[in-house]
């Protein structure tokens, strides 16, 4: 796979390959969209497990199973915030919408370079957000 200032240069420099570029986008919002049914659609059952200390200082925990509907609701807003990008006239609004927060580190990568275009640097990784909150999905079901 090219670097992404190469395939940037040659956005600038072969207008077939900036129209074939620009279709493929096109389609990639549409999947999103398409992606952002089923996931409201479909539940996602996982664990979410929460941990502290009572009052005393003593370590308590819990964890419940069912449908980890923040999870759904991040992973929706994620693509919706793609889908606008790639095809504001059709998706958006007047207004851009900021990107989820808790949005992760690769897909806030993505949406930085989207904004940006080309660049000379890799983007920087970042550590995630410790929380007392972690859901994990159930697979297989």
């Amino acid at each position: 796979m090219p670097a992404v200032s190469t395939v940037f240069k040659w956005l600038k420099e072969h207008k077939e390959f900036s129209e074939q570029y620009a279709r493929a986008r096109e389609i990639q919002a549409e999947l999103l969209a398409d992606d952002i049914i089923e996931l409201a659609d479909k539940p996602l059952i996982g664990k979410k497990e929460r941990t502290g200390t009572d009052k005393a200082g003593q370590p308590i925990g819990e964890t419940t199973v069912g449908d980890c509907v923040e999870r759904s609701k991040l992973m929706v807003e994620a693509r919706k915030w793609v889908a606008v990008k790639l095809l504001p006239k059709k998706y958006g609004s007047t207004a851009v919408a900021p990107p989820p927060s808790g949005m992760n580190p690769q897909l806030q990568a993505l949406a930085d370079a989207l904004n940006a275009g080309p660049a000379d640097s890799e983007p920087e990784e970042s550590e995630p957000a410790e929380s007392d909150v972690v859901a994990t999905p159930e697979t297989g079901q």
